[in-house]
């Protein structure tokens, strides 16, 4: 029997509300995103040759080890002539590349560039007689006089050039600035550098393998030394070169991640590299870059600005001795010009997720208010019941009193 409240056409009795699970939108949201991440997370890695290069073999890899340059290029300061100079003991001469001016010393540079090119001789090329004799003039003054008769070029005396190269080579890695950005002192010893394939001295020690960290800290022992290093390539370009007086008209960047386990950028410079490297040049990283060995002199502690600030790396400036080349395709590299950034594209889907997540809860805030207001105007409200049962109090009519007295 169903009895009435009396307020409201409901039940007495307590009814049985069945629950229904309700979903959370939240976590509906939450869900989704996060399949969305796992769906960008799997775009980004299927370029990526590590994430499924262990399901299959590995990619036959030939080394390729670059002829090493003339004997006399690396000893003779890359002179044209042949013959050991380690059995000679030159002296160079400082005093006499003290005195010139400026404008004698560029002059002086650029007249023996000829000479330290294979294909002219010696007796070839046209002598410059002003600047002998301001080389003779300048060696008496510093006590270190030609023993080339004066009616002889200097400059086509190998023993006498070779001495006066040992004095520039000297001088310019003197002007160097350590520890900065390239500055306009650096650049004879920069250019020289490239020109030679890092290789100067009469007698260049042998090259010496350190770890980045060490070159960095003790600049006293590896600075202007040869160096002997292993390392991914990273990124490249192709520079124009300034206006120099060793006729290098381009040369080669690359930024290298060392194989010694540093975590340290090393920058490297040459002036040919070879076409697995030189395929490179255009992306901004190169994750899976082909393995070199770089053979060069270590030049100075180059500045430069990465997210963390200010940074000091190796610059070592010479050529590749050896390189890895693959025989398929070359490892995929984040592009700076056809790709969207990975942090992009969080961020991208995060603001797409809060904004839907900020438009579900308003719309469903509309919807329960509406829902709401519709159930207020079909049910009778409470103080109507109460109003009515009230005036049917007020129309029962009252008992009389009973007479006693009559009984």
């Amino acid at each position: 029997m169903r009895i009435p409240t009396g307020l409201h056409s409901g039940s007495l009795y307590r009814q049985k509300r069945v629950k229904t699970p309700e979903s959370s939108t939240f976590r509906r949201l939450l869900r989704l995103f996060l399949a969305l991440v796992l769906v960008i997370v799997v775009m980004n890695q299927a370029g990526k040759p590590e994430a499924y290069r262990i399901f299959f073999s590995e990619p036959s890899v030939a080394v390729v080890v670059t002829p090493d340059p003339p004997e006399n290029s690396s000893i003779d300061f890359a002179d044209s002539d042949g013959g050991d100079v380690n059995t000679i003991e030159l002296e160079p001469l400082d005093g006499t590349i003290a005195i010139l001016s400026v404008e004698e010393r560029s002059r002086l540079i650029r007249s023996m560039v000829p000479y330290r090119n294979p294909v002219n001789a010696a007796t070839s090329i046209a002598a410059d007689n002003d600047l002998n004799q301001t080389l003779r003039d300048a060696a008496e003054q510093a006590g270190d006089p030609f023993d080339v008769d004066e009616s002889h070029n200097p400059l086509a005396d190998r023993n006498t050039r070779l001495r006066i190269q040992a004095a520039l080579d000297q001088s310019f890695l003197e002007n160097v600035n350590d520890g900065s950005t390239w500055k306009k002192a650096d650049h004879e010893a920069f250019y020289r550098l490239l020109e030679s394939d890092g290789r100067i001295g009469s007698k260049p020690p042998k090259p010496r393998r350190a770890g980045v960290v060490l070159m960095l800290q003790q600049p006293e022992v590896y600075l202007h030394q040869p160096i002997v290093m292993n390392a991914k390539v990273a990124r490249v370009a192709k520079v124009n070169a300034r206006n120099n007086d060793f006729g290098i008209q381009q040369y080669w960047e690359l930024w290298l991640h060392p194989s010694d386990g540093s975590e340290r950028p090393v920058a490297f410079y040459s002036s040919t590299v070879p076409d697995d490297v030189a395929k490179l040049i255009g992306f901004e990283y190169a994750a899976n870059g082909p393995n070199i060995e770089v053979e060069g002199l270590y030049l100075k502690r180059l500045a430069f600005q990465s997210k963390s600030g200010s940074e000091l790396a190796p610059a070592i400036i010479g050529r590749i001795a050896s390189y890895e080349a693959a025989q398929t395709l070359l490892p995929s590299a984040t592009s700076s010009q056809g790709s969207t950034p990975w942090a992009a594209l969080v961020l991208l889907a995060a603001i797409v997720g809060i904004g839907l997540a900020i438009g579900i809860m308003v719309a469903s805030k509309v919807s329960s208010q509406r829902l709401r207001n519709a159930r207020r105007i079909h049910q009778p409200s409470t103080a109507s019941y109460l109003h009515s049962l009230a005036g049917d109090f007020e129309q029962t009519p009252k008992p009389e009193p009973s007479n006693n007295h009559d009984a």
